[in-house]
């Protein structure tokens, strides 16, 4: 709705000029009527995406490192080889039993062919028929079991080779060559981290009142915009300390579920859309959140004053 009225201007001319103690003097002009986009800026920090601590999975001596520290690695690629003697030793082992228990329960089997002819003639008694049977079931499952053995161990023998479980920049080695590392699904050594590098996140912090002015706020199609944050990924723009203007484009992506109660603040997080090698996780950005688009009574700055008080 267009306002229709005049604003008093040159007001801090009048007050300096009142305080010499000439007449004031003042400018009257009409508003201006604009369509105008409105922000709500915040501070936050960038995130990745994606961030791994790589630990080995089986125990050993580290023989190999592959990477330079802080490259950029794609995923799958070689970072530690732990010595894989031992658990090609373990592979040969479990392939053999696996061989030795195919034997007896080809064996077993044999001999149950061979004792059906004399059941049916009644040369074989029940019972023996049966041991002979359950020999044979029994051999077939200790076929199983050394196959799962021979899984086992060549599993083992994969994880010797410590590789990217994703693509990004890989920090420093923790571990050098030649030293002894502890695998295993805890306490397991720390061997170096690996962030991903696109997409890359800003997370920060919104209070109550901004939360409930966009719950409180409805769209076009009704829907308010305290859901839209999470639906319908409104947009954002961020920039960097020492970067003029807005230039990364992104958009909301989550909204926590739950406020902070010693802050009263909302944790969000955006995804920016461009691919700039800046963009490192733990920088300080700012941000600024879409609220909403439209007309708006415009005045000079200069009929604006502020002062401490």
């Amino acid at each position: 709705m267009r306002a229709i009225g005049f604003i008093f201007l040159g007001v801090a001319a009048a007050t300096s000029v009142s305080a010499q103690g000439g007449p004031p003097t003042a400018v009257v002009a009409p508003p201006a009527v604009r369509d105008v986009t409105e922000w709500s800026e915040y501070f936050g920090r960038l995130e990745a995406a994606e961030e791994v601590e790589i630990r080995p999975r089986v125990s050993g001596f580290i023989t190999e490192k592959h990477f330079r520290d802080g490259q950029i690695v794609e995923a799958g690629a070689l970072l530690y080889t732990i010595d894989p003697r031992p658990f090609q030793i373990a592979v040969d082992a479990a392939t053999a039993e696996v061989t030795a228990a195919e034997s007896r329960s080809a064996l077993a089997a044999a001999e149950v062919r061979r004792a059906e002819p004399l059941r049916s003639r009644g040369n074989i008694s029940a019972s023996a028929f049966d041991e002979r049977r359950f020999a044979a079931q029994e051999a077939r499952a200790a076929v199983l079991s050394a196959k799962a053995a021979l899984s086992e161990a060549e599993l083992e023998l994969e994880w010797s080779s410590v590789v990217a479980p994703i693509a990004g920049r890989v920090s420093d080695g923790r571990v050098d060559v030649g030293n002894l590392v502890q695998g295993g699904a805890s306490g397991a050594t720390l061997l170096t981290t690996l962030v991903s590098r696109q997409p890359i996140y800003v997370a920060f912090e919104g209070g109550e009142a901004d939360f409930l002015r966009y719950a409180r706020q409805s769209d076009g199609d009704d829907v308010r915009a305290g859901q839209s944050q999470r639906d319908h990924e409104n947009p954002v723009e961020v920039k960097l300390a020492d970067e003029e203007g807005w230039p990364h484009k992104g958009r909301i992506v989550f909204v926590d579920n739950v406020f902070d109660d010693r802050s009263g603040t909302i944790r969000a997080r955006a995804v920016l859309e461009d691919i700039d090698p800046l963009l490192t996780p733990g920088l300080f950005a700012r941000i600024r959140v879409f609220v909403r688009k439209g007309e708006a009574l415009m005045i000079p700055d200069a009929a604006v004053l502020a002062d401490q008080t």
